[in-house]
């Protein structure tokens, strides 16, 4: 609201015509009124040219300078009237003063003078009309306004009109109609009203404050709902409060992309209030309390493979940044019935986490996930209570260092670069009365038809039963069973469906790579995963594969499972089964391939469809070989196979099948 400012400076000149009209040196008069520059006063001017005829007075050029503001006119022109003085303003510039006005001698113990409540025009009305639109920009933000106008009535109380845009790289506010603007007490105090869109949204009706010290904002749409925004420049600080508050009354700033993340709050209210300060160390800290986020879609690749919509999803607590390596936080948050706490803390070269999920019924674990995150769970009935935490601080320096020293030998065992915590005993202390409609774990246990669409995008089904065509009975296949074993999942035999040592070692080699390079899963997940989810790697399947895991684990005995696995598993486009791959690679049935042919087709497993077309013409590359060989041995200290068949292997030949 800065162009109440220079229309009440301008209007400082002319509220008391009479001396001018009447006395002879109106030029000198002007001049000394505007060009108080060196003298202790906040401001100074100048003109360009002055004219006085039956029509008025008209100045040319005109600046004024007054506490930072310079305010620019082409033509200035002052016109008596029967009840007052009409100002229109051509050109009209606004900006920061080039240089800053001399600070006032200093009144240190001194009471400060009271500000004014109004400006005295001996009586008249004062109008001032600027035409056009003016510029005005600053720290980013610029502000079109639209033929500014001031009123100063009678009784020396002024009203301000405008039009305004305010254009920022986020998103622009504009008013729809003209806002209005009126002392609030003293002239350092203005209060404004009107209708405004923010970013193209609806309109929005708006109320606020304005003073030198603080800037305040209400927004309430038509629902009812309501956003206070409060700022304090020269401290730095900010606070928001809303109650059921339309998000997409923010127009496109309630869609916010950032790269492949994206917020959709077409849909979503907003309530409770967040705070924003300057931290003791230099940095920002921020406080939410009670802040409540409804109906708002998330999307990223890596959280879902479809939009997640937050039901109900409050925070409250505080974090600070203090620099890009200086970070605290300690927060309660949940989604719906559920509900954690987390603690963070980020200091150069160490890091710390804590989650930890309050003692309750271990339904509320899943009743409180959102939809489109975890729909596989959803409908699970559970009965038990349930606390628990996962905790982990991490060394970076120390994981880097493991990391090299794995790359150079696999076979060494560093210590690990931090600790890792995980106390969430969900099978001792929950139990499922009755899985998901769409999870069907008991029909494992006996012949099973399973149905998929393949790489080609044919619909297919795979009947794992004794006696049924190209499925592999366990016992016919040990050295394949005994490689996918000690390739995929070495505890396969040991774990209740997870591998928390594998976890922790995929934790440590991906922070110290600082992304995600190496998963966990063991041969239950994938299971898990060909069985009831798609193939995306996203924070949700991951999710629903560890809770299908314990299930099918809890459910099916491993042997069986594990037939189950080696019969659907895809081994290159199209081809599905160890049956059907030992023929598309090896021309042979399962039963009949060597060790190094079983080592190989489990070798395939984490990419079959790359290295399908990678080996297609029947010959391997010298890396390749090297890890064949690598693995071959580490079946042989597994015991799946004995010294001399690890020898045949070393020194056999692959014999693949040219599919060229």
């Amino acid at each position: 609201m800065s162009f109440i400012r220079p229309l009440v400076t301008v209007t400082a000149l002319v509220a008391a015509p009479g001396p001018w009209l009447l006395e002879g040196s109106l030029g000198e008069t002007v001049e000394g009124a505007l060009s108080r520059c060196g003298d202790g006063q906040a401001g100074c001017g100048g003109l360009t040219g002055l004219s006085l005829d039956a029509g008025g007075l008209h100045l040319e050029g005109l600046a004024v300078q007054r506490r930072g503001l310079e305010v620019r006119a082409s033509r200035a022109e002052i016109r008596p009237r029967w009840d007052g003085i009409d100002v229109h303003l051509e050109d009209l510039e606004v900006s920061r003063a080039s240089r800053p006005a001399p600070l006032p001698a200093s009144t240190e113990g001194a009471t400060p003078p009271p500000a004014p409540t109004t400006i005295d025009t001996r009586g008249l009305t004062v109008r001032v009309q600027a035409t056009g639109t003016t510029v005005l920009t600053e720290a980013g933000v610029t502000a079109l306004l639209d033929a500014p106008a001031l009123t100063i009535g009678p009784d020396g109380v002024p009203r301000a009109t405008v039009g305004l845009t305010v254009q920022h790289p986020k998103g622009s506010v504009h008013s729809v109609g003209r806002l209005r603007a009126t002392p609030r007490g003293s002239l350092r105090t203005w209060s404004v009203a009107g209708t405004v869109s923010v970013a193209d949204g609806p309109p929005l009706r708006l109320r606020g404050e304005l003073d030198p010290d603080r800037v305040r904002a209400e927004l309430e749409h038509e629902g009812g709902g309501w956003l206070h925004l409060a700022a304090w420049p020269r401290a730095r600080t900010a606070t928001l409060e809303a109650e059921r508050f339309a998000l997409h009354g923010l127009g496109r700033l309630g869609r916010q992309s950032r790269g492949e993340f994206r917020l959709d709050g077409t849909q979503a209210t907003l309530g409770g209030r967040l705070s924003v300060e300057p931290a003791s160390g230099g940095g920002v800290s921020v406080h939410a309390d009670a802040l409540l986020v409804e109906g708002m879609q998330v999307e990223h690749p890596k959280l879902s493979a479809q939009p997640v919509v937050l039901g109900s999803a409050w925070i409250d607590g505080d974090a600070t940044v203090e620099g890009a390596e200086h970070f605290d936080a300690d927060l309660s948050l949940g989604h719906g019935t559920l509900a954690l706490s987390a603690t963070a803390s980020r200091r150069p070269g160490r890091a710390a986490l804590r989650l930890e999920v309050p003692n309750g019924p271990c339904q509320r674990l899943f009743d409180g996930l959102p939809a489109g995150f975890a729909d596989a769970m959803r409908g699970a009935r559970v009965e038990g209570t349930l606390g628990g935490h996962i905790e982990v601080t991490v060394d970076f320096e120390a994981a880097r260092a493991r990391a090299a020293l794995l790359a150079q030998d696999p076979l060494a065992e560093p210590e690990a670069p931090g600790t890792l915590e995980v106390e969430f005993p969900f099978r001792d202390q929950c139990q499922v009365i009755a899985d998901p409609s769409a999870l069907d774990v008991e029909a494992l246990r006996g012949p099973y038809r399973h149905r998929f669409v393949d790489a080609h995008g044919t619909p297919r089904s795979v009947l794992v039963a004794d006696g049924a065509p190209r499925t592999a009975q366990l016992e016919d296949i040990p050295l394949v069973a005994g490689a996918f074993v000690t390739l995929e999942d070495a505890h396969y035999f040991k774990h209740d469906g997870l591998d928390l040592e594998q976890v922790a070692n995929a934790v440590w080699h991906n922070l110290a790579a600082g992304e995600v390079q190496r998963g966990a899963s063991t041969i239950t997940q994938q299971a898990a995963r060909n069985l009831f989810l798609g193939l995306d790697r996203t924070a949700a399947r991951k999710l629903q594969e560890a809770f299908i895991a314990t299930r099918i684990d809890a459910t099916v005995d491993k042997r069986r499972l594990l037939e189950v696995y080696l019969n659907i598993i895809e081994l290159a486009p199209g081809v599905h089964g160890v049956e059907d791959a030992a023929q598309f690679y090896f021309g042979r049935s399962a039963a009949d391939l060597t060790p190094l042919q079983a080592t190989h087709l489990a070798m395939l497993a984490p990419a079959p469809r790359t290295y399908s077309q990678r080996f297609v013409s029947g010959e391997v590359d010298e890396a390749w070989r090297a890890e064949l060989n690598a693995q071959v041995r580490r079946m042989a200290r597994h015991h799946v196979i004995d010294r001399a068949r690890m020898i045949g292997a070393l020194r056999g030949d692959l014999e693949l099948l040219d599919r060229r």
